[in-house]
């Protein structure tokens, strides 16, 4: 390895720290999936009528966000700078698939925030909408809400690329990412992938704020009512933790963009920020979704949101 500049040695500790962190997401990820499958089989196999019920399907829809998105970023990012980095080994890229990756790569991102915003949603409908079930129901979870998540986040992605054509291979970097020579593809990269799903998060929690005393008047749901307005909060704290951390990376792009600059300081900021940002959401979930830590713990029992419409009063159950 031939001596390295100070930026460049800056560059480098970046990148160590980026892949670190996206391995490290990466495997948590997966121990946690292989966990929920594991305790799915125990419960089938011992005869208890698991349902696959809503939190568990958003935690199973963040957690392989978060794996694709590591993987993703490992294979296409990391390892590719390192390479450079370390040993001046330089791949040539094909155009194609590299802006390829680069799409599926923020496409991915849009799509982890929009999971949190179907956590909040379906906290929401719960505590506003108790006794409308067909809001409740898992199948519309599973069917619907999830992969329309993802294909709006796919379909938002997509003018970066094909419109803006804002996806190009990043000199002296050899990978592909959002140029950050323009304005117009940044500012409605920021608008669509951040501002969006942040604005709504914000837009419900008002509307919660402005019924709170109406909900928690309402004796039989008021426990239930109040962990779901807890974890709303949760999930904004926690979306807004990982906003202020994109900021070093946004204002550097606002200061330095503009005048043409093209250090790699700046692209290896954004990469370390997403990958901090990664941590940030794979430690906080069960933070933000205690039902998954229960999952975990002990045998699932049903809740509100899976029993059939038929069923009696303890559909209301505060077990949930």
């Amino acid at each position: 390895m031939s001596i390295y500049s100070n930026s460049t040695i800056h560059c480098l500790i970046l990148n160590i720290f980026s892949t670190i962190f996206e391995i490290i997401v990466f495997f948590i990820s997966l121990i946690l999936l292989c966990f929920i499958v594991y305790r799915l089989i125990f419960n089938n196999y011992n005869k208890n009528h698991l349902k696959h019920n809503i939190p568990i399907i958003l935690s199973i829809n963040a957690l392989c966000l978060h794996a694709i998105k590591s993987l993703v970023q490992f294979i296409s990012v990391n390892i590719k700078t390192l390479q450079r980095d370390f040993y001046s080994i330089i791949e040539p890229n094909d155009l194609f698939f590299c802006r390829l990756y680069s799409y599926i790569y923020f496409s991915i991102i849009s799509a982890l925030y929009w999971s949190y915003v179907l956590q909040a949603i379906f906290r929401f409908t719960r505590v506003l909408y108790p006794r409308n079930l067909r809001l409740h129901q898992s199948n519309i979870y599973l069917y619907l809400f999830v992969p329309g998540q993802i294909l709006f986040s796919c379909c938002s992605v997509l003018p970066l690329l094909v419109v803006f054509n804002s996806m190009r291979l990043i000199p002296d970097e050899f990978y592909c990412s959002i140029s950050m020579e323009e304005y117009i593809p940044l500012i409605y990269f920021v608008l669509v992938i951040f501002c969006l799903p942040l604005s709504i998060l914000f837009i419900l929690y008002i509307c919660l704020i402005c019924n709170i005393r109406l909900l928690l008047s309402t004796r039989p749901l008021r426990h239930r009512n109040q962990r779901d307005y807890i974890a709303i909060r949760r999930i904004i704290l926690v979306v807004s933790i990982v906003s202020i951390t994109s900021i070093p990376a946004i204002i550097d792009v606002i200061v330095y963009a503009p005048k043409g600059h093209r250090n790699s300081f700046i692209y290896r900021l954004q990469w370390i920020s997403s990958s901090l940002n990664s941590l940030i959401f794979i430690i906080s979930l069960p933070f933000v979704n205690p039902q998954l830590l229960e999952f975990l713990r002990k045998q699932q029992r049903y809740t509100a949101c899976d029993i059939p419409l038929h069923t009696t009063k303890r559909t209301y159950s505060e077990d949930f």
